[in-house]
C-alpha cells in the first residue's frame, strides 16, 4: 500500500519510495503534498522538514519569499508588528537604535532633525531644546 506525505515532507515525482523534507525557508503544512511553500513575506522557516512557517518577531523583519531567518530591523527603523516584512522608519523628532518596535522621541535638550536616525544629537552650547 501506499503511505501520504506527511506534513513537513512532499512527493513530488510518482514511483518514489521515500518523502523529501521541506527545504529550509520553505514549509509544507498538509500531508500528501506535492512540492513546497516558500515562507511568506513577514515570515522565515530556520529549518528543512517544517510544517509551518514562523512569522517575525517584533523588531525582526522577513521582507522576502523563502527566507530561513528573521533580519533585526536595522538602526533608523523598526518593526511595529509581528509577521513585519517592511520597516517602519524613524521620523524627525524621533530615533530607532535598531532590532526595535518603536521609533523614541528625543530626549530634553537633544533633537532628532532627519528621517532614518538611530540617535539623537545634544544641543551645540549656546542652544537649548525644551520638552517637545
Amino acid at each position: 500500500h501506499q503511505i501520504p506525505a506527511s506534513p513537513g515532507y512532499y512527493v513530488p515525482r510518482t514511483a518514489m519510495s521515500s518523502q523529501i523534507p521541506a527545504s529550509v525557508g520553505y514549509y509544507v503544512p498538509h500531508q500528501g503534498a506535492i512540492n513546497q511553500i516558500p515562507a511568506s513575506p513577514g515570515y522565515y522557516v530556520p529549518s528543512e522538514g517544517a510544517s509551518a512557517q514562523i512569522p517575525a518577531p517584533i523588531g525582526k523583519y522577513a521582507s522576502a519569499f523563502g527566507q530561513s531567518v528573521a533580519y533585526n530591523a536595522p538602526p533608523g527603523t523598526y518593526t511595529p508588528t509581528i509577521g513585519t516584512a517592511s520597516l517602519s522608519v524613524a521620523e524627525p523628532g524621533f530615533y530607532a537604535p535598531g532590532g526595535g518596535n518603536h521609533q523614541i522621541p528625543a530626549s530634553p535638550g537633544y533633537y532628532v532633525p532627519r528621517t532614518a536616525m538611530s540617535s539623537q544629537i545634544p544641543a551645540s552650547v549656546g542652544y537649548y531644546v525644551p520638552h517637545q
